[in-house]
């Protein structure tokens, strides 16, 4: 997660936040914890269940661009859920 500061958030028309489309330049991240680890999180959502495999494909095309920078890994969605499964 690379937490990006409200004067690096992208805006729209009419002044409401927006997700990135660019990252911004690294020496204006910051580390999410105290190790001064890093992770990146790579996300598609998908309201139409007939788009999952587009979705898992871009998200795999992601992986391939960003080899040898990142090490993206596949996980289970439920990983970082925080609530109780019951």
């Amino acid at each position: 997660m690379l937490p990006v500061s409200s004067q690096l958030q992208q805006r729209d028309e009419q002044g409401n936040a927006q997700v990135n489309t660019v990252v911004p330049p690294y020496e204006v991240l910051q580390p999410y914890d105290p190790e001064n680890k890093w992770v990146m999180t790579a996300k598609v959502e998908v309201e139409d269940k007939k788009l999952v495999q587009q979705a898992k494909d871009e998200l795999v095309a992601l992986q391939r661009e960003l080899i040898g920078c990142f090490n993206l890994k596949f996980v289970d969605r439920f990983a970082f859920d925080t609530r109780v499964r019951i």
